[in-house]
């Protein structure tokens, strides 16, 4: 189907929708929905469907500052339902969010940092969309998505050290030269530990132990067996 097509689906369906009579239940939306449960929509310069219905259904937001807020409290869930919608304010939407126990966050926790990727994608979403839809996108607060804008947020590194493709690369290398395996670690710059973990992992075999198993005569007692 194309993006047209899609486009006046989606539209078709808003508009067969805006005068939905049931207050009390939730108008799920039928389409495709983000990582989040938010319907999308990318019609008329909105990209979430409940902000659409809202403008359709309650005219343009009284202020910039102003979002879209589901009385439901199913707003990650996709519902649309007009009744449900209204404008409000970040800190009356939060405090909705707080009464639904939805209240958003990061999903790494309270405490959560972005990575430096997010970090990267939220300040490319920043030249075209606003400060409180992205908030939304990600769920956190819109003074966390204002600091990111204003430069005052930085990613906190990870603690942990990834096996990269080159890193698998460079292991597989240097067993295939038949270095020792602490020799194999340092040339990765990896602990022992981690590089005969990751060989497991990887089904590499180190050629030094297959060649030394293959070639090691048993002992008895402390002494090498005769040959004769």
């Amino acid at each position: 189907m194309s993006t047209m097509t899609e486009g006046t689906e989606r539209r078709d369906w808003m508009l067969a929708h805006q005068s939905y009579p049931h207050e009390n239940w939730c108008l799920m939306w039928p389409f495709y929905r983000d990582k989040n449960g938010r319907g999308v929509i990318e019609l008329d310069g909105e990209h979430y469907a409940h902000r659409l219905m809202c403008k359709m259904v309650k005219g343009e937001p009284p202020t910039p500052e102003h979002g879209t807020a589901h009385s439901c409290g199913a707003g990650h869930l996709g519902c649309v339902n007009p009744h449900h919608l209204s404008w409000k304010t970040q800190a009356e939407n939060l405090e909705d969010c707080r009464e639904h126990g939805t209240q958003p966050k990061h999903h790494l926790g309270n405490r959560g940092h972005f990575s430096q990727d997010e970090v990267e994608q939220i300040r490319r979403l920043l030249k075209t969309q606003t400060q409180l839809s992205i908030a939304q996108l990600y769920r956190v607060t819109e003074s966390t998505i204002s600091d990111i804008a204003r430069g005052r947020y930085y990613s906190r590194p990870s603690k942990f050290n990834y096996w990269t493709p080159e890193d698998d690369d460079k292991l597989r290398q240097a067993v295939e030269a038949g270095h020792k395996l602490r020799v194999v670690a340092s040339i990765v710059g990896r602990k022992y530990e981690s590089v005969t973990s990751r060989m497991y992992r990887l089904g590499i075999h180190a050629k030094s132990d297959h060649h030394a198993s293959k070639g090691r005569t048993p002992l008895t007692n402390g002494h090498r067996e005769s040959g004769g």
